[in-house]
């Protein structure tokens, strides 16, 4: 589902120019880009290791999973705090993007993902390490506001900020139980966990993975206007 979502969103993202020309839609296309990665090359993991009851994937696949759900941890992070910075200049500022702010956009996306590849690698390199856990994880401006165009604009900015809030929002509430879990286990003994309770909080986390393309869907009419089995649907209404 995940993959579904995060894929049909990056879709619409690429097909259509006009989403690309405000810098807090390509920002949210770098999340939703960690996102489809998470979904589609971690998420499999350790579903089919639930269904044996057991690690199947010996400790390379242990490895690579590892990888994958602390890059794109990683990855989210950055982007999550770009996208706060980007929402800050816009309603502090101005109403008008600087000129070369899209320019600089992608360029940041790529410094996010070059750190986060950056601390991914360390604990290859010896600088710490992945290893199993009990689940087989790793180690680790001034304007009239008597204008209906400002009022509107105002409105819409506001509308947006509430999203991004609810983005953030569904990423702590996502990742909070298991940071929890990750601290006790590094700072205090960790013998009287469960594996059941030990296990939970890892799968809630990766409910992250969902919770952005719907908060989008359901929040963000442009995108909605651009999706494709979301507009064919309306059309086949339409037409009847």
């Amino acid at each position: 589902m995940g993959t579904i979502l995060n894929g049909s969103l990056l879709y619409t993202l690429i097909r259509n120019n006009i989403l690309r020309q405000l810098s807090t839609n390509i920002l949210i296309g770098g999340l939703l880009l960690g996102d489809f990665i998470g979904a589609f090359f971690e998420i499999p993991f350790p579903a089919l290791s639930l269904i044996y009851c057991r690690w199947i994937f010996t400790y390379i696949g242990c490895v690579f999973e590892a990888i994958i759900t602390y890059f794109v941890g990683c990855s989210n992070m950055y982007m999550l705090c770009l996208i706060s910075i980007d929402r800050y200049s816009i309603m502090t500022r101005s109403f008008q993007e600087p000129s070369g702010i899209i320019q600089r956009t992608y360029t940041s996306i790529g410094c996010v993902y070059i750190l986060s590849l950056f601390w991914t690698i360390m604990p290859l390199l010896g600088w710490s390490s992945y290893d199993y856990e009990i689940r087989n994880r790793r180690r680790w401006f001034t304007t009239k506001l008597n204008q209906s165009s400002v009022r509107r604009r105002l409105l819409i900015e506001r509308r947006v900020l509430h999203t991004i809030s609810l983005v953030i929002g569904g990423f702590l509430i996502a990742w909070t139980p298991y940071a929890i879990l990750v601290v006790i286990r590094a700072f205090f003994d960790a013998n009287h966990i469960s594996p059941i309770m030990d296990t939970i909080p890892a799968l809630f986390a990766k409910t992250s993975f969902i919770w952005n393309p719907l908060i989008l869907i359901v929040r963000n009419g442009n995108f909605r206007q651009y999706i494709p089995f979301i507009t064919s649907k309306h059309r086949s209404q339409s037409s009847k």
